[in-house]
């Protein structure tokens, strides 16, 4: 299944749960929605997974609304979010850092927030 049930777990639970599979002491700050879009942030490629209910063009995120509930009845399941993250971790410790950053999409837009637009989101500047 490509997708769980609604309500099967959180961002938040994605977050702790890559904080802990890497060890990363990292401390979860949460920003609303509003303030990222004020501040410029692109959905999903500087802010993984994160799609606002709207876009710029006002069309609705519907990334989220993906109906599974067939693949369930038929008996398919998710594997647990904690299992997932652990194992792509490891998989990624096992083939070593890329000397190239990820991009996506036809521009190669570089995938994750600059270090310096986040400090500055977070600390209230933008």
């Amino acid at each position: 299944m490509t997708t769980s049930l609604p309500g099967s777990s959180t961002y938040g639970e994605l977050l702790t749960a890559c904080a802990a599979a890497s060890g990363s002491n990292a401390e979860l700050v949460w920003v609303e929605d509003q303030r990222l879009r004020a501040a410029g942030v692109r959905p999903w490629s500087e802010l993984p997974l994160w799609y606002p209910e709207f876009d710029d063009n006002g069309s609705a995120g519907a990334i989220w609304r993906a109906d599974s509930r067939a693949a369930a009845a038929a008996g398919l399941r998710c594997r647990p979010l904690a299992e997932t993250v652990h194992d792509t971790w490891a998989w990624l410790q096992e083939r070593g850092p890329r000397e190239e950053p990820y991009t996506q999409g036809l521009q190669g837009d570089v995938l994750g927030i600059d270090p310096q637009k986040e400090r500055r989101i977070l600390a209230g500047e933008l």
